[in-house]
């Protein structure tokens, strides 16, 4: 099959956050399978596609994002445009993501490549079916976190703002979901959780679940950690749900811990992690930022926790600590879609006293621990691996190809006005 694949970011094998390296995983299956035309943004002071894609793909083309430069004239435009979006009901994270030079592109593409299926990653670069009005393709929109569970785009305002912009951006996202929906032949949920939430303004176009897999390791990382015992938190800080979930673990969660373990360490690593997290006084507290490879902290540390309370989607951090054979603890929001059980593949907990016992527990009983890794792992094994999710698209797919299927509805043309 022909397919051509609209990405919010530059597909590399050394992508650092969970969604892109779901990108990637999911990239390098199906290009070795079907014929892939890819065009995705990148930001400007950041690397494109890596070799590796480019040789794989019959098309690999690059936009700049604009939202992404750095200059006082580009800042100031980006702060027009959001300020225009708010009054116009567009979601600020899909204004953002707005290029008329990338619908440009992918019209132009489309008609050189003429792919069966046209897939677009993230609600964001839904916006870009527009430019393909009046072809004959069917496309797919693939949500990783539907917009209306999403939290709020712009998290550094003031709490009365803060208020004012979420109620606008509620009511954005559902008007701009609803009429992305419409025109679209299938959407890809991650979750039943999303698939729920989804189906409130999906009509009648189908859902599809299909959680994705994870590279499994051919051998599982150290199941007891290093000593002294460390907690680890893995996330990319951009996304509001990764800051909320490290500041609960640092300020109220391993503070506690401590006074079990006085030696432990708690490390949290990811891209742009809070300032406020830098001013914590503590040395058994280390942020580290983005870091080359995330394996070392992982094959050191005694456990995941992963304290996440906001958000959709599926948690990439745990399919991967599952594929390592590490032992987890979580809330029941970030195992959403994984058919687990608590105490068997890894630990559940809500409140700060549910994660302090639960971590307190396994850091004291290693037996337990290796045993709930060692469950982890034979679970990741059997499956979460790609080659699952990877035929579940293809026979969506061929459904949609070689089956008879709803007509597409047209969007209202002042809503998409801006990209004709």
């Amino acid at each position: 099959m022909r397919l051509l694949i609209l990405l919010p970011l530059a597909p590399r094998r050394d992508a650092a956050n969970g969604g892109a390296r779901v990108l990637t995983q999911f990239l390098t299956e199906i290009t070795a399978r079907h014929k892939v035309a890819i065009l995705y943004f990148r930001e400007a002071n950041e690397p494109g596609a890596d070799l590796f894609f480019r040789e794989r793909c019959e098309y690999v083309e690059e936009v700049v994002r604009p939202a992404s430069r750095k200059s006082l004239r580009a800042r100031l435009a980006r702060l027009l445009r959001l300020f225009l979006a708010l009054l116009l009901r567009r979601p600020l994270w899909v204004e953002d993501w707005f290029s008329s030079e990338f619908a440009r592109r992918a019209r132009l593409l489309a008609r050189q490549f003429q792919p069966d299926i046209v897939q677009a990653e993230f609600h964001v670069m839904g916006q870009y079916f527009s430019a393909l009005r009046n072809m004959d393709v069917r496309r797919v929109i693939v949500e990783y976190e539907p917009g209306t569970r999403a939290a709020f785009y712009l998290q550094a305002l003031p709490q009365v703002a803060k208020g004012l912009i979420g109620r606008m951006e509620k009511i954005s996202w559902q008007r701009y979901e609803r009429l992305l929906y419409r025109q679209v032949d299938a959407i890809v949920a991650f979750t039943e959780a999303d698939r729920r939430s989804i189906s409130e303004t999906a009509g009648p176009t189908p859902i599809h679940i299909i959680p994705p897999g994870t590279l499994i390791p051919e051998y599982p990382l150290d199941p007891l950690g290093a000593s002294p015992s460390s907690l680890l938190f893995v996330g990319n800080f951009y996304h509001p749900p990764n800051a909320d979930a490290a500041r609960q673990l640092a300020r109220s969660i391993f503070p506690s811990v401590q006074q079990w373990f006085p030696e432990a360490k708690l490390f949290i690593v990811g891209e742009s992690p809070p300032a406020d997290l830098h001013l914590i006084t503590s040395p058994n507290v280390i942020v580290t930022g983005r870091v080359p490879d995330v394996t070392p902290y992982l094959d050191k540390a005694a456990l995941l926790v992963a304290p996440l309370h906001l958000g959709g989607g599926m948690r990439i951090k745990v399919l991967e600590a599952l594929g390592a054979g590490k032992a987890i603890v979580t809330t029941p929001r970030a195992a959403e879609g994984l058919d687990i059980q608590d105490g068997e593949q890894l630990a559940l907990a809500e409140t700060d006293g549910e994660f302090i016992s639960r971590i307190v527990q396994l850091l004291r009983n290693s037996e337990e621990r290796l045993a709930l890794a060692k469950r982890a792992r034979a679970w990741a094994c059997n499956n979460i691996a790609w080659e699952q999710s990877i035929i579940k698209y293809e026979t969506l797919y061929e459904t949609l190809l070689f089956k008879s299927g709803r007509p597409r509805a047209k969007l209202p043309a002042h809503f998409w006005a801006k990209q004709s």
